[in-house]
Formats: structure tokens, C-alpha cells, sequence
């Protein structure tokens, strides 16, 4: 008997968590994905499918906590047992989850601050946006702050392989790393020192110029 976070993603919301991957359509060549609560597999098997004849080189690293369903990921890059005490300074582009629904936001806060720069795809309770607890303040701050989206889902576990009627929402999340925001910040400052050197030199040449003309005249 499996753990009662258990449900395996229904294979029309997998195809939907990731036809909302930007990266995934991109021209990017050589993709790091991490699926953190991986189950039996089945979002894992279904990317590997789709990009097995593509030029693109997607790149899976997976984690699961229940022994029993590690047996299901044999000849899968696993590379913890425990997502929340997870610990790595791998760039990941695309982080790809249906977690346990019991400490949804805990995965969720986890997911978003390991990565650097790239997207959050996620399924979680739509009841969970609308608590007011501190941890679902942060993701909706995490939401707020960050190009993001919210997809109602419905009960679209309710005909899945282990049912419930919980309503469900998708998160995306696109995040940009400090260092990219930075970069283009200071590429602004740099331009508006620019103009407005140029408008300095410009003011000056004018000024050159008259007198110039005055002593010409005189």
C-alpha cells in the first residue's frame, strides 16, 4: 500500500503541465528538468518520450521519498530521497512537480528557491491560495513578484488512477535570476549615463561654439 500523498498525475494533466513549458519550446539545446516528487515515474517517462527523438538533450534528475516507489524509477537519475532537505548548486532550467498536497507550500517555497533562473510548473489544492497562513502569503508574494500563472484544474483527479475530489489548481512560475535582473538594470543605468554624457558634451560643444562665434564677431 502506497503513502496517502500517493496520486499519480493523470496523463491529460501531465501533457498539460508540460505544454505550458516556454523552455521546453525554446531553441534551447541541452535542457536540466528536476521532477522532486516523482512517484512512479510517469511525468518523468512521458518527457523522455516526447524529447527522445529530438535534437533537444533534456536532462531528468529526479528525487523520491517512498521506498516502495523507488523500485518504479530503477535506471532514473536519482539524486536524493528528500526533496526538502535537498541541497545543490545544479542550475535547473525546468522544475516540474505534483507534490504531496499534505506540505504543498513547503515544496513549493523549496522549488523556488533553488532555482536561478528558469520555470516552476506545480499542482497543488486551490485551497491553498486562499489561506492565510504565512507560507501561502509567501507564495502568493512569490506569484505577485514573478511572471506567474494559475490554472484551475478542477477535480481532475476524480477519474484518475487513485481518486479524490479535491479541487486542483496548476502554478507556473517563470523566475529570472538576481544576477540577469542586475545585469539588465545596470545596462539602463549605463544607457541614461550615456545620454546623459552625451547631452553634457553637446551642451558643451554649443557653448565652444558661441564663444567662438563672439570672438569671430568681436
Amino acid at each position: 500500500m502506497f503513502n496517502k500523498d500517493f496520486y499519480p498525475t493523470p496523463f491529460r494533466i501531465i501533457q498539460e503541465m508540460v505544454a505550458k513549458s516556454d523552455i521546453l519550446k525554446s531553441d534551447m539545446r541541452n535542457i536540466n528538468i528536476l521532477e522532486p516528487s516523482a512517484g512512479k515515474g510517469d511525468i518523468v517517462r512521458y518527457l523522455k518520450n516526447k524529447y527522445s527523438n529530438y535534437s533537444k538533450k533534456v536532462r531528468i534528475d529526479v528525487i523520491e521519498k517512498d521506498e516502495q516507489l523507488l523500485s518504479f524509477l530503477h535506471g532514473e537519475n536519482i539524486v536524493s530521497n528528500d526533496f526538502l532537505t535537498f541541497d545543490t548548486k545544479k542550475h535547473y532550467d525546468l522544475i516540474i512537480m505534483n507534490p504531496p498536497f499534505s506540505n504543498v507550500e513547503d515544496h513549493i517555497l523549496k522549488a523556488f528557491e533553488i532555482l536561478k533562473d528558469g520555470e516552476l510548473i506545480a499542482l497543488l489544492d486551490t485551497n491553498t491560495l486562499k489561506k492565510d497562513t504565512f507560507k501561502a502569503k509567501k507564495i502568493k508574494e512569490i506569484l505577485k513578484t514573478n511572471e506567474s500563472e494559475v490554472v484551475d484544474l478542477g477535480s481532475c483527479f476524480s477519474t484518475a488512477e487513485r481518486k479524490t475530489d479535491v479541487n486542483v489548481s496548476m502554478l507556473y512560475i517563470r523566475k529570472k535570476s538576481e544576477e540577469l535582473s542586475s545585469y539588465f538594470s545596470g545596462l539602463d543605468f549605463e544607457k541614461k549615463d550615456h545620454n546623459e554624457s552625451i547631452n553634457f558634451e553637446s551642451e558643451y560643444n554649443l557653448s565652444k561654439r558661441d564663444v567662438i562665434k563672439n570672438e569671430v564677431e568681436r
